[in-house]
């Protein structure tokens, strides 16, 4: 909890909202000058002025910010000022929270999902299978693109959690080129899935520390035993150019501003300065610690066992069996099999028991493709009438689009969907 006091002037029925403490005459901050359309009561009209907690940055006071907001605050009220005292709430660290549907809730969905359209429908008892490899785009892909995106993935998951007819998710995580910030968001749904009770499968054939990472916030995890896992921890090497440019006659200019703008150095310098190690130290340390952390809680390991693992070098996959990193080892067709009989129904079961087949039916998987059409609207998850945009840019700053295939965030495509969502009731 952070207590911010804000300085609102007696100016008639509206005031002018600024941070307490400013001299008399002194400019106004940016920020205080976008807040001047903000009309507050008097303290004459109220008792009691508060301010909105998203127009209060939380703030920690010393007793030399609480001496001086004192003084501001005995000078402001010889002049008719008053002060409104305002509470801030930090927002919960874990906003993805798992909550039981009601058998209200339950039975509205299956009605629901009763009216599906055609190619949003497939049987009950499904798993859905999702295939994770390559880069996943931040912003969410036209119909016909074949890149998996971030939005559509966990959309997806949360889903399937609801789903009467999904009893399971099975991933196989391929090598990834993507960045740390996706991978994490993606155990986030991962573990909010789990947290329905249906079963959670990884599969990987060829996976680092990247790949490993997401598939130990799956329930189990199986590779098959021709597998290469390389887990040998994190690293980072830098190229610099000057050697080779020195003999070619080539003298670089650079322009920098700051030891720690480090992109020059590889035209400028010939090995890796002390504040560029500096800083890529800083963030592998802080990979690190994430990675060991949060393998160790999904597996139920300690951190000194997955240190070790890291330390030793494990080629061996009967290893990563034995010590527990890995559920099973089995080819492909062997984890079909586990997942019919996951799968099956009351009635083939029985039916096998009086020898009426030998396995457990053909397994109904619901692909990427599929199950993004499926609408959210028949688990609630459309967010109501009054919803919260998020606007998802990505790529280079640009003063226009670029003619290439990357993606840039430029002015127009930005301002025109602001003003789209400005309209929008």
């Amino acid at each position: 909890m952070a207590t911010v006091a804000f300085q609102i002037t007696a100016a008639g029925a509206t005031g002018r909202l600024q941070r307490a403490g400013r001299p008399a005459g002194a400019p106004r901050t940016l920020r205080a000058a976008r807040l001047q359309h903000l009309r507050v009561r008097s303290a004459a009209e109220e008792p009691a002025t508060t301010t909105p907690a998203d127009e209060a940055p939380a703030a920690a006071t010393n007793g030399a910010a609480e001496a001086q907001h004192s003084e501001a605050a005995a000078s402001s009220q010889a002049n008719g000022a008053s002060f409104a005292t305002v509470t801030v709430e930090a927002l919960p660290e874990q906003e993805l929270v798992w909550t039981e549907p009601s058998g209200g809730d339950k039975a509205w969905t299956s009605w629901k999902l009763l009216w599906a359209l055609p190619w949003r429908r497939f049987k009950s008892g499904s798993v859905l299978t999702l295939k994770l490899s390559g880069a996943i785009a931040e912003q969410p892909q036209g119909r016909f693109s074949p890149t998996q995106s971030l939005p559509a993935l966990c959309e997806s998951l949360r889903k399937a959690a609801l789903d009467p007819r999904i009893k399971g998710v099975v991933v196989k995580v391929d090598p990834l080129a993507t960045g740390w910030g996706k991978l994490q968001e993606l155990r986030r749904h991962v573990e909010h899935f789990r947290q329905s009770g249906k079963f959670a499968i990884a599969y990987i054939e060829r996976a680092g520390e990247k790949e490993y990472y997401l598939a130990s916030a799956f329930s189990e995890i199986y590779a098959p035993p021709s597998a290469s896992l390389s887990l040998r921890g994190m690293s980072v090497a830098g190229t610099f150019l000057r050697g080779a440019l020195e003999k070619v006659g080539v003298e670089p200019e650079v322009r920098r501003i700051g030891k720690y703008k480090s992109a020059g150095d590889q035209l400028l310098r010939v090995d890796m300065s002390e504040a560029q190690r500096e800083q890529l130290n800083a963030l592998l340390d802080d990979m690190y610690e994430t990675w060991v952390t949060d393998v160790a809680a999904s597996l139920g390991k300690t951190r000194e066992e997955v240190e070790a693992l890291l330390d030793e070098g494990v080629y061996d996959m009967r290893v990563y069996k034995e010590r527990g990193f890995v559920t099973d080892l089995v080819y492909e067709c062997e984890l079909e099999e586990l997942l019919k009989k996951r799968t099956e129904t009351e009635e083939g079961k029985e039916l096998r028991k009086v020898g009426g087949g030998g396995g457990g039916g053909v397994v109904g998987l619901v692909g990427y493709k599929k199950y993004s059409r499926v609408s959210p609207t028949a688990f609630g998850l459309s967010g109501g009438r009054k919803a919260i945009a998020v606007v998802r840019t990505a790529g280079a700053i640009t003063g226009t689009a670029s003619g290439g295939t990357g993606s840039s965030i430029t002015s127009p495509a930005v301002i025109g969907q602001l003003r789209a969502l400005k309209k929008d009731k």
